[in-house]
């Protein structure tokens, strides 16, 4: 299973004035897509690359980078 980055409620300026379309796109676009990436090029392989994100975090005998990764793109 590939973990798909969550689609957004609201437009990336949705949010502005408070937060601005550049933040939203810096933090959207290239943080968390950065860790849902991590986490896809993680589980390559594994145990895990079947497993939903949540079970991924849920899970107890997974390594701490894939938790890490993985609790970051949940979050």
């Amino acid at each position: 299973m590939t973990i798909e980055l969550a689609p957004l409620p609201y437009p990336l300026d949705g949010l502005a004035p408070h937060i601005s379309e550049r933040t939203m796109s810096f933090h959207y676009g290239r943080h968390h897509a950065g860790y849902v990436a991590s986490v896809n090029s993680t589980i390559a392989g594994t145990a895990h690359e079947n497993a939903s994100l949540e079970d991924i975090v849920a899970a107890a005998d997974v390594p701490s980078a894939l938790f890490n990764c993985s609790a970051q793109a949940w979050n």
